[in-house]
């Protein structure tokens, strides 16, 4: 799985979270969180907060909150 598959897939505007719940389920061990992957989380405007959780809470220990993700979120008036 390419990182911009996962980017694509957190930036997913109506089914973010449950695209990256299902690569994670299925290709888990393929996925490498990065900060890039978690700027696009955090910038999806349709359900960010939930896409955010779901890193969060499955893996956590790989989610780096950086200015630039700090930046999204607050740039991200969807949610």
């Amino acid at each position: 799985v390419t990182i911009r598959v996962v980017e694509a897939a957190v930036g997913n505007y109506g089914n973010g979270k449950e695209v990256m719940a299902l690569l994670l389920d299925r290709r888990g061990d393929q996925i490498t969180i990065t900060k890039e992957v978690v700027k696009a989380a955090a910038g999806n405007y349709g359900n960010s907060k939930e896409v955010m959780a779901l890193l969060l809470d499955r893996r956590g220990d790989q989610v780096t909150i950086t200015e630039d993700v700090v930046e999204a979120a607050a740039g991200n008036e969807g949610n």
